[in-house]
């Protein structure tokens, strides 16, 4: 860690304070709101400015907002005095951590905070002290400190931390950093890789039990072909292959593009399809509801999952670094605060709290799980829409997506399959 400077506390002429150069912010927001709420404190900061020597004059490190909030209510009045903490000492190094960790009021922009970002690394900041500053693990912040020096590309913090992420290739860090949305960018690269390391690991399993692997969709005539399972997993593999011990003629298809499962069918002599037709119709019914409780549950998770960390992200961290309050998801959420234990589950005393209240994370938690269908929004015999399980994932994939949530294939899918007349009440239009 960086060593801090020794400080004492001085009121120093107005005129001497100059800004810092350095600074990675570039919008100083609404100086005269904060210069009106100066002047009705007693016209000195409630928080001193952090400053240092710079020749004859004294170089701000902390508070240039409330700087030129100052300047603005006294102009150039040789009397105007501010109040400062003066550090001895302070390096570039301290500089660069300073300005990012900064607890201003106003946060610092993704691109003012990449700037400061890449100062500290540029500056050989040790890297546990940059991770502390923006909230992230030391061994990204290793990889982005590589990527700085190899590129010298000018870009966000947020891309450059989404370029380190653990398990990327060289050639996935490239597409990330040069991807118009870098975080989603490194995610369908991550997920694009586990999916490969999982399909080659179940196929290799079911190899073992006989199947044929295909490394290609099922399809889209499977005439000759009768359904017998999707495997999402080894264990699920290992199932299969005990069930189907002695079978011959099975073949593994991919499921589709994005998820590591394999179909496996059995093939059939044509001349025996007709002998078949009701079993494959059985089968097929059951690949539909198994297929269907795979995309609801994937879809659930990811909107469940951007919930908690929407909110936790909007409630919890340092002020610089926090994100909007997702409106859409509250007021969801408080609307259920009346529906009661029979829809909340266990625990749903926990959601007797004020009517407009922030939820807690864990009402956020019960209403997901309230809102849980196990087979998802078909009814199983029939395959219809049951109208109530549609509408309530609707409302909940709606209210995220209104807070800004970016759907995930299978979320966008179900959305899909709920319909454009599908009643969604609880979402807060224009709140």
């Amino acid at each position: 860690m960086i060593a801090m400077a020794n400080s004492y506390k001085r009121t120093l002429p107005l005129a001497e304070v100059v800004p810092s150069g350095s600074n990675p912010r570039r919008d100083m927001g609404d100086i005269g709101a904060l210069a009106r709420s100066i002047e009705a404190t007693g016209g000195q900061p409630v928080q001193p400015l952090v400053v240092v020597a710079d020749g004859n004059r004294w170089r701000v490190v902390d508070g240039e907002r409330r700087l030129l909030a100052m300047r603005a209510l006294y102009g150039d009045s040789p009397a105007a005095v501010v109040d400062c903490v003066v550090f001895t000492d302070y390096g570039d190094a301290e500089e660069a951590v300073a300005m990012m960790a900064t607890d201003s009021k106003r946060p610092l922009s993704d691109e003012e905070r990449g700037r400061g970002f890449q100062r500290m690394l540029r500056l050989d900041v040790p890297d546990e002290t940059v991770s502390a500053v923006v909230g992230t693990d030391v061994a990204r912040v290793r990889r982005a400190r590589r990527i700085v020096r190899d590129t010298g590309l000018q870009t966000s913090m947020g891309a450059m931390l989404a370029a380190a992420a653990d398990g990327l290739t060289e050639e996935d860090r490239v597409r990330v950093l040069a991807a118009e949305n870098p975080e989603r960018e490194a995610e369908a690269a991550l997920a694009g890789h586990r999916r490969e390391a999982d399909l080659a690991e179940t196929g290799a399993v079911l190899a073992d039990a006989g199947v044929g692997l295909v490394h290609a969709c099922a399809p889209a005539d499977q005439e000759g072909l009768i359904w017998l399972a999707n495997v999402h997993n080894v264990i699920g593999a290992r199932a299969f292959a005990t069930e189907h011990a002695g079978e011959a003629d099975m073949v593994a298809y991919h499921l589709d593009g994005r998820r590591a499962v394999w179909q496996v069918f059995s093939r059939m002599d044509p001349a025996d399809l007709a002998a078949t037709t009701e079993a494959a119709r059985r089968a097929e019914r059951q690949r539909t509801v198994e297929d269907h409780m795979y995309t609801y549950g994937e879809a659930m998770l990811a909107a469940a999952s951007w919930a908690f960390d929407s909110l936790q992200a909007a409630t919890t961290g340092l002020p610089a670094f926090r994100d909007p309050l997702p409106k859409n998801l509250c007021a969801l959420v408080r609307g259920m605060r009346q529906i009661g234990d029979d829809h909340v589950g266990e625990g749903s005393d926990m959601m007797e709290a004020a009517a407009e209240s922030v939820p807690s994370l864990w009402e956020v938690y019960a209403a997901c799980e309230g809102m849980w269908s196990a087979y998802g929004i078909l009814d199983p015999a029939s395959l219809d829409v049951e109208p109530g399980k549609a509408a309530a994932y609707a409302a909940l994939h709606d209210a995220l997506v209104a807070d800004g949530w970016d759907p995930s294939p299978e979320a966008s899918e179900l959305r899909a399959m709920c319909g454009d007349d599908v009643a969604t009440g609880g979402v807060a239009d224009g709140v």
